[in-house]
């Protein structure tokens, strides 16, 4: 089985200069494809946890975790988090048609060219990095699939040099400290 989609460990809330605690030791699990309803009273939270999981800036978590995807996203503020949650809602539509297929990460070598195009300069510099450290074709396909996730949370259709570039430098990190 796949890892839940949003998974909330023993959230911990607070709210104001009092620090007044709103929730306390929640735990949620929402796998893809099942939908949730949150019931409750006024005043039973059910606007504190969405505000919470959205990162409002009002909210402050002191303890627990939430992880989207399996990413913990806690500490995130809220545009890294809907930027994020956006980032992956358009890569689980743009691979619908292939099977086994939800993120770029997953995306398999045969499928790169169609769905990491490139600017002409970003070619360049994909093209000068290969021939000055001699990178693997395996290599390649992980670079591509790095920058098609950088250009996706930059909402851009066209991965450009800056994406390529970012790519190449968490490439050049996991080779400096013996990474993948």
């Amino acid at each position: 089985m796949s890892s839940p989609l949003l998974e909330v460990k023993d959230l911990q809330v607070i709210v104001g200069e009092e620090q007044k605690v709103l929730l306390d030791g929640l735990n949620l699990t929402v796998n893809a494809g099942e939908t949730h309803v949150l019931m409750g009273h006024n005043g039973a939270g059910k606007s504190t946890l969405m505000s919470a999981l959205m990162g409002d800036p009002r909210y402050t978590v002191t303890r627990g975790q939430i992880l989207f995807r399996g990413q913990d996203v806690t500490h995130e503020g809220a545009d890294v988090r809907a930027r994020v949650i956006d980032a992956r809602a358009l890569q689980r539509e743009r691979y619908q048609a292939l099977p086994g297929v939800r993120c770029n990460a997953q995306l398999p070598s045969a499928a790169l060219r169609r769905y990491c195009r490139m600017t002409p300069a970003a070619e360049k510099i994909l093209r000068g990095a290969f021939e000055r450290l001699g990178y693997s074709a395996r290599a390649y396909d992980r670079i591509l699939r790095v920058a098609r996730t950088v250009a996706d949370l930059d909402g851009s259709e066209l991965l450009d040099a800056a994406h390529l570039s970012e790519a190449l430098q968490y490439r050049s990190l996991d080779r400096k400290f013996g990474m993948r």
